[in-house]
């Protein structure tokens, strides 16, 4: 037997971190019908349905996005493998990796405002939790076993299946509109970062439909990460796709022979089974759960109305409404061939 053990631990020194300049440092409220959630501007009556408008340190400037540097990003990724060739014609390997990433920032953007805007939080916008990040996927598994066989006349035949398994990616849900008053989702700029806040019952909030509190309470029943928060603001990435499972098969075929080499024609099937494999469509700035449509009375002080625009599906057949979606290209059966030349 050959066993491997690496141990990878990674902290940023200077990691790149987008920090929004033209609002407050601090919040200027809170909003108590949302879990008490900070507030960087205040309801006006000229925007569409009485929205915020953000405190703006320069009234000259929009959204105002500064570069700087942060030392807050750690990761830790621990892996074990196993292989022996158990005789000529066998050989069997195992891996297992265990990781945890933790960032304050995603990064998937190449625009400044799209990597701060899609960053889901649930405080103070600049000063973002340290949690898991969207690339994390806890646990992975590999497995596969390697029969050869000799042909005879300078053939040989390499056949490898493989099984994959891995925790999905997390993922957030966010509200659709400015619901804090840092000026994303406003005037110019489509970016929604507000992550929910999770009501003991779901009439803490008032909704445009009656309908659309039964439908929020059943996102929040049927999933796990949502209940154990409720009478909180969510935090961010803390629900994660279901673990996938996918079969693989490689295949070498060794002939003839032209000067100091000889050819492989090599073919490869991923997914052999056709396993589905589900993913949330955006994992960068979360998924829209609840939509702000105006206010209940006087803009200054009347309590926000919502409407319900997350899944009412249940796209896993496990009888419970969840917000991932069948991943098409990961889901299906590939086959990929080709010819190469070994020296």
């Amino acid at each position: 037997f050959v066993v491997t053990a690496e141990v990878l631990y990674t902290k940023a020194i200077r990691q790149l971190f987008f920090e929004e300049f033209n609002i407050p440092t601090e919040q200027i409220g809170v909003d108590p019908t949302q879990g008490n959630r900070p507030l960087f501007g205040t309801p006006d009556a000229g925007l569409r349905d009485g929205a915020f408008a953000p405190q703006r340190v320069s009234d000259q400037f929009a959204q105002v996005i500064r570069v700087k540097n942060k030392n807050d990003n750690r990761s830790l990724l621990l892996t074990f493998e196993v292989n022996r060739q158990m005789t000529d014609w066998l050989g069997l390997r195992a891996g297992y990796t265990f990781s945890n990433v933790d960032d304050t920032q995603g990064l998937f953007s190449s625009q400044a405002t799209s990597n701060y805007g899609r960053n889901a939080i649930r405080g103070n916008p600049n000063n973002p939790e340290l949690t898991n990040s969207s690339f994390e996927r806890p646990h992975r598994i590999v497995l596969s076993a390697t029969f050869l066989a000799n042909l005879g006349r300078n053939m040989a035949l390499e056949i490898t299946p493989t099984y994959f398994g891995q925790s999905g990616n997390p993922y957030s849900f966010v509200a659709r509109g400015d619901i804090n008053g840092d000026g994303y989702r406003g005037q110019g700029i489509s970016r929604d970062n507000d992550l929910i806040y999770i009501p003991n019952n779901v009439n803490e909030y008032l909704w445009r439909d009656p309908g659309d509190a039964a439908d929020f309470d059943a996102l929040i029943n049927d999933n796990e990460c949502l209940s154990s928060q409720r009478g909180q603001l969510m935090k961010r990435n803390s629900c994660r796709n279901p673990w996938s499972n996918v079969f693989g098969l490689r295949g070498v075929l060794r002939f003839g022979s032209l000067g100091p080499g000889a050819f492989d024609l090599v073919f490869d099937v991923f997914n052999l089974f056709g396993n589905k494999v589900f993913r949330t469509a955006d994992i960068d700035r979360g998924e829209i759960a609840i939509r702000y449509r105006g206010r209940d009375g006087d803009v200054d002080d009347g309590q926000m109305i919502f409407s319900y625009e997350g899944s009412t599906a249940d796209n896993n057949g496990d009888g419970k409404v969840d917000a991932y979606e069948l991943f098409q290209n990961a889901s299906r059966r590939q086959l990929q061939i080709g010819l190469r030349y070994v020296f």
